[in-house]
């Protein structure tokens, strides 16, 4: 397994090297033309060249097996003195001479197997000291980073300033971003003595600028990718020069909305730039390993760019970071892998080209082709990735000649093509009652369920058909069914705004204050979209007002995160309760909570701050 890593490894390390040459060489450049934030988003290119060398090639080359022995060498044949060729003797000498070449190839190919074997059993041993070097030092690198970020977490202490910001009791202490899971700002002992009021706020837009660009995160990410690449020197560099781009796109942010205030900010750079301390894994004020402060100063003094230039700047950096993951995967793709002679059997080779004959021709309305391959024994269930399934097909075009022609020939009706959902998902996406009612009929399942592609009483409650729903309530469908990732049938309806249905999915029996995780339940998904006439509904037909789902919250944080005022008002009167924390997560040993309040401020919803309140919420 070590040795097959190997490789990876080596192209890997090409990869990144070359592209973070590219990077450091158009840094600059790209800088002065467009702006500091095309710069810093120019550092995407190292990790897709990274992915993309890693890409599973697909060209496979057979080995051939070895050739059979040829007699390339006849003896002399030994005739009579009458001239006549004795069969005997030419068959004999022909034999000899076959044993004797028969034995040399042995002995040629027993050497150079040897040869072989010992060459490959060294390159292999050296593989595996490579991998395992490689191996640990990564864990030396990654195990550092972590006693570096615990052994700093350890030397300050927090106090609350705002609801993000938390004062460090010691003076050397940032400002810096910490935490990748819950951005918090900290600020030194000694920040509201030593700033004034608008250098305070403006160093805090600074840090929060990186907590919304999500910059804490991309760092974990990038001193992963240091760790990864710790044998690299210029992954070293590369990381460096990353820490002052995203300090000068920083800058660059806050001075969009704060460029009246270019010359305090730059005097509060120099004030703090002998102070600041920050662990390895944040964003600070002044990074501690990379020191840019003439750089970012000089960047303050530069013209700002037009938003047309740093657009075109933006579809370069698309465009370039495209063709660099192209490029590194092209690198390695034209490499074949050579396998042994193992093939499909005809048969099944036949039956593959078939099936996937079969779906294209329904795809091209080919109707005539599709009836001769059914007919010839086409595979008439078969699936092709991202088109579905014949039967699919059919219905996805509302062909009924072909539909029934391909459940008379046995095609599944709950073949599932995840991505194409099901035959019956597609007959009530569509509302092709008929279709449904066959489908029924012939066995398909009212319940079954594609994760991705819902169910088909999802989907009929989110078009609004409410026959179709009926119809398929009727048949036996849950009204609770739900998916992850699509919600149930009264989270749908709820989310398209439609009463009417959401009245009839309850009175058929739905839960209104059923949960699916990751979609909330329709309260929550109607607080956050702002719809007051569903939340009114839900409420008068018995929704839980503090109903909480894991991941999802409760409807008034989601109003106040979404800073929907009248749908707050109306919560909060109807009896949601203000100051309900509720849990998200463990992270660590320290469990996080979030409140309407919290997410209001982290927001920076102001006036539903206010609201929040007025009506008694406390930080």
């Amino acid at each position: 397994m070590t040795s097959e890593l190997f490789p990876l490894l080596a192209q890997a390390t090409a990869a990144v090297s070359a592209a973070i040459l590219l990077v450091l060489i158009m840094r600059a450049k790209l800088r002065s033309i467009f702006d500091a934030r095309v710069a810093y988003g120019f550092w995407l290119i190292v990790p897709i060249a990274l992915f993309a060398s890693l890409i599973p090639l697909q060209s496979t080359t057979p080995v051939p097996l070895a050739p059979q022995a040829e007699n390339s060498t006849q003896a002399p044949l030994t005739t009579r003195a009458s001239g006549s060729l004795d069969s005997t003797a030419i068959t004999t000498q022909r034999l000899k001479n076959q044993q004797l070449i028969n034995q040399r190839l042995i002995n040629q190919r027993q050497a150079t197997q040897q040869d072989a074997s010992s060459g490959i059993a060294m390159g292999k041993s050296s593989a595996q000291l490579y991998v395992t070097l490689w191996a640990l030092g990564f864990l030396a690198s990654f195990v550092a980073l972590i006693y570096q970020q615990i052994r700093f977490a350890g030397k300050y202490k927090l106090r609350p300033l705002h609801s993000d910001v938390k004062i460090a009791e010691h003076k050397h202490i940032g400002p810096a971003v910490v935490g990748m899971f819950k951005p918090t700002i900290i600020v030194p002992t000694d920040f509201e003595q030593r700033f004034n009021p608008l250098e305070q706020a403006l160093i805090l837009a600074h840090e929060r600028a990186h907590i919304s660009a999500g910059d804490i995160q991309i760092n974990a990410f990038a001193a992963i990718f240091g760790c990864l690449n710790w044998f690299n020197p210029l992954v070293y560099i590369g990381l460096k020069h990353f820490r002052i781009d995203q300090e000068l796109a920083c800058d660059e942010r806050v001075m969009r909305q704060h460029g009246a205030h270019r010359k305090v900010y730059a005097n509060t750079l120099l004030k703090s730039q002998l102070s600041t301390q920050s662990p390895p894994l944040s964003c600070a004020w002044i990074p501690s390993k990379s020191h840019p402060l003439k750089q970012r100063i000089s960047g303050l003094a530069g013209p700002v760019r037009s938003v047309t230039r740093r657009r075109v700047g933006t579809a370069i950096l698309l465009a370039t970071v495209g063709l660099s993951g192209a490029a590194a995967w092209s690198g390695v793709s034209s490499n074949p892998i050579y396998v042994s002679n193992i093939q499909l059997s005809e048969e099944d080779l036949l039956a593959d080209a078939q099936g996937s004959a079969l779906v294209n021709a329904l795809l091209a309305r080919r109707y005539g082709h599709a009836r001769a391959l059914i007919k010839a024994g086409a595979n008439v269930s078969y699936y092709l990735r991202g088109d579905g399934t014949p039967l699919i097909v059919a219905v996805r075009q509302g062909n009924t000649a072909m539909f029934d022609l391909l459940l008379e020939a046995g095609a599944d009706v709950n073949g599932a093509a995840p991505g194409d959902g099901n035959p019956l998902i597609w007959a009530a996406a569509n509302g092709n009652q008929s279709m449904v009612t066959k489908l029924i009929e012939a066995g398909a399942d009212v319940n079954g369920a594609v994760h991705g592609d819902g169910n088909p009483l999802i989907w009929a409650a989110a078009n609004g058909n409410e026959s179709m729903v009926t119809a398929l309530i009727e048949a036996g469908a849950d009204a609770n069914g739900g998916v992850t990732g699509d919600g149930n049938p009264l989270i749908s309806a709820a989310r398209r705004g439609n009463l009417s249905m959401v009245k009839l999915l309850i009175e058929a029996g739905a839960d209104v204050n059923g949960a699916v995780p990751g979609d909330g339940n329709p309260l929550i998904s109607a607080a956050r979209r702002g719809n007051l006439r569903m939340v009114k509904s839900l409420i008068e037909a018995g929704a839980d007002v503090n109903g909480f789902v894991l991941g999802d919250e409760t409807p008034l944080i989601n109003a106040a995160s979404a800073n929907r005022l009248d749908v707050a008002r109306y919560l909060i009167e109807a009896g949601a309760e203000v100051n309900l924390k509720v849990e998200t997560g463990n992270y660590g040993k320290r469990a996080r909570f979030m409140s309407p309040l919290g997410q209001a401020e982290i927001n920076r919803h102001t006036r539903m701050i206010e609201l929040l309140r007025d009506h008694g919420a406390k930080s």
